[in-house]
């Protein structure tokens, strides 16, 4: 399942879904392990993604989870 999928899915704001681009291609960077300044700022935007998520779900009480047949699967 790709990350649009999972945001129209489960009605996420879009700033969810930048979030996500936006960490994907900074742990996606080689440099990534060897720099903190990027892992701080890949970390800043996981958190807020995750509050994002966490507050959606928590206000709509949605069960968030995979399908069973993508739980295996990556989202990326």
């Amino acid at each position: 399942m790709s990350l649009e999928e999972f945001a129209r899915l489960n009605q996420l704001p879009p700033r969810w879904l930048l979030l996500r681009r936006e960490c994907n291609v900074l742990v996606g960077d080689p440099r990534f392990w060897y720099r903190p300044n990027l892992q701080d700022q890949a970390s800043k935007l996981a958190t807020e993604a995750s509050e994002i998520l966490r507050v959606y779900s928590s206000g709509r009480n949605v069960n968030l989870n995979l399908r069973e047949q993508d739980r295996n699967r990556t989202i990326a």
